[in-house]
């Protein structure tokens, strides 16, 4: 939490316009949505399963009944599960690069902490050295 707050912080000011209230809404309710996909997955995942087996449900349904011609429903079909694709795939490429720039931060932060050691050690050993 404490990482993706750095990489995505909220904003402190208040807007003084209907506009600025409107934006400043959608934003919050952005930045909450975000971390809700950085935060459940395993959630993220079944709801999208949930919505494949609707999809295709709702296709076979109306195959069968025939009312429609069936290029109209496979066309209708494909556009709605390629846009449904391409929500879910904008919504994994944002959890993954979110968590790309946590991996970097962590990475630097362990760099910096090995470097700090490699210095401590450098100084006990040149005491331990003066000591002898």
């Amino acid at each position: 939490m404490d990482i993706i707050g750095e990489l995505y912080p909220k904003r402190k000011e208040n807007p003084k316009t209907i506009s600025g209230n409107l934006l400043w809404f959608t934003e919050k309710s952005a930045h909450n949505c975000k971390h809700f996909i950085l935060r459940n997955k395993t959630f993220i995942d079944v709801l999208f399963i949930s919505i494949y087996l609707i999809e295709q449900s709702i296709f076979l349904y109306f195959v069968l009944e025939s009312i429609y011609s069936v290029r109209t429903l496979s066309t209708i079909f494909i556009l709605t599960l390629l846009t449904t694709m391409a929500i879910e795939r904008s919504l994994m490429e944002l959890r993954y690069t979110s968590l790309n720039k946590e991996v970097s931060i962590l990475t630097n932060q362990a760099k910096e902490f090995r470097n700090k050691i490699s210095k401590i050690k450098e100084i006990i050993e040149s005491n331990t050295k003066r000591l002898k």
